[in-house]
């Protein structure tokens, strides 16, 4: 999984990237590993283990990627031994994977090492925890952070979590000189569906919108619903090029075929403003207006378009 910003209650569940032999999964434990990050970039996000080995690393492959420089693309390994047989309980290893400053467990650097509750792990400049915890606990933190993140209409993350991971990423975006492009998207002439069919139908629209942004993003791209119709996705380390393409794509794949809703065939397409980092933008604010005017301007010239801003006086004229 790659790594993204997230606030302290926020516990990540690792996906199973292979497939195990048939046996029970981790959540029938009482007890299941935790790893936590406590100092470095993140502090406090939490990951859950569900896998028989995580890579920690900067690679964008690493199960927990870390964007911290003293640390090798693939730096350590986690294998979880046990994982297959929840009556015992949890077994961890920490193992060095030939990295350049070496991988520590309380403060001794280390090849390979079983993993005790409250070890302390120290890769690079930053250092993790390992913890046993209780399932219930942590299924109920999971909770608590789902219901302040994600808008529950349309299981994409709210504009107060939008808001936040965004400006990290800006501010991560500067600091390494990499590309990040913001994407709005709205839909058009909504409230006339509304009208035409009901409340109900529009939700089902938001509902399948939000389908279809999740199924189209990477797993560290950030989607959410900023607006009533309105929807915002930020695209790290992808330049103009790469963001156009990821717009049109989505703009095709709505407007292919009508939304069935109980029986009626629905047109829905989606008007889009894209806008990526450049030296005219100095905060994040900057961004979200570009891409905002951008969305208009497709919104001006016709609806069910794509449109990149421009710094230039005359874009938006038509607005």
């Amino acid at each position: 999984m790659a790594d993204k910003s997230f606030t302290p209650n926020e516990t990540v569940g690792i996906e199973d990237l292979q497939e195990l032999d048939a046996g029970p999964r981790v959540s029938t434990r009482k007890n299941v590993p935790i790893i936590m990050l406590l100092q470095g970039e993140n502090v406090g996000r939490k990951y859950l283990l569900q896998k028989r080995e995580i890579i920690i690393g900067r690679a964008p492959e690493a199960d927990i990627r870390l964007f911290d420089f003293e640390i090798s693309r693939r730096h350590s390994s986690i294998v979880y031994e046990n994982i297959q047989r929840p009556e015992e309980a949890p077994h961890c290893v920490v193992s060095d994977l030939n990295s350049k400053n070496g991988t520590l467990v309380n403060g001794v650097k280390v090849e390979s090492q079983p993993l005790r509750d409250k070890d302390i792990v120290t890769v690079g400049s930053t250092v993790l925890g390992f913890y046993l915890k209780d399932e219930v606990e942590v299924k109920f933190d999971a909770e608590l952070y789902s219901m302040a993140t994600v808008d529950s209409l349309t299981g994409v993350h709210n504009k107060f979590y939008f808001q936040r991971e965004f400006q990290r990423e800006l501010k991560r975006a500067e600091r390494g000189s990499n590309p990040l492009a913001l994407v709005f998207c709205d839909l058009d002439h909504f409230k006339r569906v509304n009208d035409t069919y009901g409340h109900l139908a529009g939700d089902f629209i938001l509902r399948k919108l939000g389908e279809i942004l999740l199924s189209s993003m990477r797993e560290y791209d950030i989607c959410a619903r900023y607006g009533g119709e309105e929807f915002a996705v930020a695209l790290p380390g992808t330049s103009l090029e790469g963001a156009l393409a990821v717009a049109e794509r989505l703009r095709a794949r709505v407007a292919e075929r009508p939304f069935d809703y109980q029986g009626h065939a629905i047109p829905i397409t989606i008007s889009i403003g894209v806008a990526v980092l450049d030296g005219t933008m100095d905060s994040a604010e900057a961004l979200l207006h570009a891409a905002d005017k951008a969305l208009y301007e497709a919104k001006s010239l016709g609806r069910n378009r794509v449109c990149v801003y421009s710094p230039s006086p005359e874009f938006g004229e038509s607005l």
